[in-house]
């Protein structure tokens, strides 16, 4: 069989020769400041890589990991919330611009459960949940990415969709309340970003976005009565919820979360000893690579937590 040889369309970053090799580093960093950077040879790659172009390439691979985790946590968030909670809906309608989602009451819902896998939080309140449980696989696959998380509580604007959820012909919530994000300090460069798992309530997709920008464009003030605050307090407030709280219907889905969210961690680590690969590892991959053992990853963790359900029905 013929080899095809690529022809040339670049230019060498050094001597501006055409050029076919792509330094791997800088390959597939995130738009906008994706900078695919050509060599001609290995002789200019070395030379350029000692003249500066090392602590560029070393601030846009970190800027690929750290977008590749925001990409893989909000995967994991989206398989937790479809496995770990029954949202009871009847009936979801677009009206003008917005999503109304029909649930059955909340308070009256207890006579009808079969188990603790039936409960369900009234909406909102089951996005900031969610966040809280998801605490340790997100300190874990930012480990040695970032020197500081800090969770934040803002009141976000402009809104490109708004959900509303209605429970027996009223009302029972919306889109307009506070919204729980997490800050992310970068270990290399020492720049900030936004981490929004759950954005896709308002019609933003995109879990990674630069701190500067999500304040301008998603902010509209900081929650006044609470301050931005160490990571780990919103999973701690949940967790003095289970203690404290009397066996009612919130300590027993708290409790099930408390329980789900471990299986979470344990599938990760599991992967990793069969893989002889950690999930930072994972993130480093060549795009391809990468993406299909973040597939698979994606995949036993959403098998763990319905198997997990299916045994805490009786």
């Amino acid at each position: 069989m013929e080899i095809q040889i690529p022809t040339p369309t670049h230019r060498c970053f050094r001597c501006n020769k055409l050029a076919t090799s792509c330094c791997a580093g800088c390959k597939d960093a995130p738009s906008p400041i994706r900078i695919d950077t050509y060599y001609c040879s290995r002789d200019c790659q070395r030379a350029s890589w000692r003249n500066g172009h090392k602590e560029i390439c070393q601030l846009l691979h970190t800027t690929r990991t750290l977008y590749r985790a925001g990409a893989f946590l909000q995967e994991i968030f989206y398989k937790y919330r479809e496995r770990v909670f029954d949202r009871n809906i009847v009936k979801v309608e677009a009206k003008n611009g917005k999503l109304y989602l029909h649930e059955k009451d909340f308070e009256n819902k207890s006579a009808e459960l079969l188990s603790h896998s039936d409960f369900v939080f009234p909406f909102p309140d089951h996005f900031v949940d969610s966040l809280a449980w998801m605490h340790e696989a997100i300190k874990y696959l930012l480990k040695d990415l970032v020197s500081e998380i800090t969770e934040v509580e803002v009141i976000p604007k402009n809104h490109k969709r708004e959900v509303i959820a209605i429970d027996d012909d009223c009302v029972t919530g919306q889109g307009v309340g506070s919204h729980s994000i997490i800050k992310l300090t970068l270990e290399y460069g020492g720049e900030s970003y936004a981490l929004d798992l759950t954005g896709a309530q308002y019609g933003y997709y995109d879990p990674i976005n630069p701190w500067p920008d999500y304040l301008n464009t998603r902010v509209l003030s900081f929650q006044s009565n609470k301050p931005p605050q160490c990571f780990g307090q919103l999973k701690e407030w949940h967790l003095c919820e289970v203690r404290e709280r009397n066996k009612d219907m919130v300590w027993a889905v708290m409790h099930l979360n408390s329980v789900a969210s471990k299986t979470i961690m344990g599938t990760i680590l599991a992967w990793e000893e069969g893989q002889k690969v950690t999930v930072q590892e994972m993130l480093r991959q060549p795009l391809q690579t990468y993406l299909a053992l973040q597939e698979e990853l994606i995949g036993s963790i959403a098998k763990t937590l319905e198997d997990f359900m299916q045994d805490a029905r009786p």
